[in-house]
């Protein structure tokens, strides 16, 4: 009877760079020209290989009685780094986002450094691809972190299997991420924006729905799409809340919500026909090849990005630097604002790192700042000074002397004024008390620049 196997899906790795593992039928021969299909990890962490359909003995099938027991070979220094790569993101990592991108940030650093295995490596080479890192203005800090995280997991996992006898403290010295600082505030709606995201999003029961979870619940782009309706549900106390089952990092949370915001979602579930007891993805995929993939298929994390944009784009909004990330800053912010405390807020926003929800008090408005400045200011008023006055020009005509001399009785303090904008403007007060005594004095000689003849 033969034996039924899942069709196999390449490693984009290996498949890339044409390096296969090589791995030892144990009981047959493999003369059917099958193809080799992954199925779980060998020794080493490395993957362990299957025969798929039409595999061995000449025949369309493996009979029961065959071991298709595989032994994957040890990584060792002379691994080429995409297999220790393919193995490494197989066996360390569970996150489909977070194996995307340290896929691409891996492959990127050892394409640069011009490697062929990890045993070309070395403290000098890793030290100068940091400082090309560091260095790029087109990477902002975290971009920059992640590039060195990325390694730096990758080959500490990769020494420990024996991969490069780089030591762990070289690696940690060579790769030191930088210190994350806040360049630019968060994009996060102001004045008026608000009321008219939440105007242009009415118009359709969906992207109210929708702007309902970001703004009251403070959810990823990928937590949304992934949104089941049995995640929502009402507490023993009556409160509505949503439950993020497998968020970022496989964790789960509880995030509570105001029953405005949920009153929002159970519209637009009643819209298409659905409860609270409905199976499915909450946000319900709407395209033309929705039926292929099932009655219950949800709209892609791509999707919903460009659906909150198009409301954007209606309400008037800036788009640049907003989406749905933008939205759960704006949650955030709100939040740290009300309750003062960023245990509530890295609780609600499923932060591992309580380091990771401080940066949003960066981020707190300048009204707020001033706020809490000191009340008490000056025990005095400033000195008076003329709102207007006269010009140099005009002093001059008037006391018939220089525009030069005019300055320099300013200067001496034989004139009041100020400059404004750069220009000195006279006190007429001053201007005719000097003409005064001028008249009584013989100006013959005329004036020196301390007003006297």
């Amino acid at each position: 009877m033969p034996l039924e196997v899942s069709p196999w899906q390449p490693d984009p790795i290996l498949s890339a760079t044409g390096v296969r593992p090589s791995c030892e039928l144990v009981g047959s021969e493999c003369a059917g020209g099958g193809e080799l299909a992954p199925h779980d990890l060998g020794p080493g962490g490395a993957r362990g290989y299957h025969m798929a359909a039409g595999g061995c003995g000449g025949g369309g099938g493996v009979s029961e009685s065959a071991n298709l027991s595989l032994a994957a070979s040890p990584l060792v220094e002379s691994t080429p780094w995409q297999v220790v790569l393919s193995a490494y993101l197989n066996a360390a990592l569970d996150s489909p986002a977070t194996v995307r991108a340290y896929r691409r940030q891996c492959v990127l650093a050892c394409q640069r450094m011009g490697i062929v295995s990890l045993a070309d490596l070395n403290g000098a080479t890793l030290a100068a691809y940091r400082a090309e890192v560091i260095n790029n203005p087109d990477l902002g800090p975290a971009s920059q972190a992640q590039c060195l995280y990325a390694l730096r997991g990758f080959l500490g996992w990769a020494g420990l299997l024996g991969a490069h006898r780089l030591n762990e403290q070289v690696i940690r010295a060579s790769l030191r991420a930088p210190r994350a600082t806040v360049r630019n505030p968060y994009a996060i709606l102001k004045g008026d924006e608000t009321a008219r995201l939440w105007a242009a999003a009415s118009r359709r029961p969906v992207t109210y729905a929708l702007v309902c979870v970001c703004l009251g619940a403070g959810l990823r782009v990928s937590e949304i799409a992934a949104l089941r309706v049995q995640d929502l549900y009402e507490d023993l106390e009556g409160g509505p809340a949503i439950r993020v089952y497998q968020g970022k990092g496989g964790k789960d949370r509880i995030v509570p919500m105001l029953p405005d915001y949920f009153r929002g979602i159970t519209a637009y579930l009643a819209a298409t026909g659905r409860g609270l007891t409905s199976p499915g993805r909450v946000f319900l995929a709407d395209d033309r090849a929705r039926q292929s993939r099932g009655k219950g298929a949800g709209i892609s994390s791509a999707g919903l990005f460009l659906m909150l944009r198009s409301v954007l784009v209606e309400g008037g909004i800036d788009t640049r630097r907003r989406g749905v990330h933008a939205l759960r800053h704006q949650f955030a912010i709100g939040v740290l604002r009300e309750s003062k405390n960023l245990v509530v807020v890295q609780k609600l926003l499923g932060h591992s790192n309580i380091a990771t929800t401080s940066r949003y008090v960066d981020h707190l408005e300048l009204g707020e700042l001033r706020d809490a400045l000191p009340q008490a200011g000056p025990s005095a008023d400033p000195p008076s000074a003329p709102q207007d006055g006269l010009t140099s020009a005009e002093v001059s005509v008037m006391l018939g002397v220089g525009m030069w001399n005019v300055a320099d009785l300013w200067r001496s303090g034989h004139l009041e004024g100020r400059k404004v904008g750069g220009v000195l403007r006279l006190d007429p007060d001053s201007v005719e008390a000097l003409r005064a005594e001028r008249a009584g004095t013989d100006h013959s000689q005329g004036w020196n620049s301390r007003g006297h003849t």
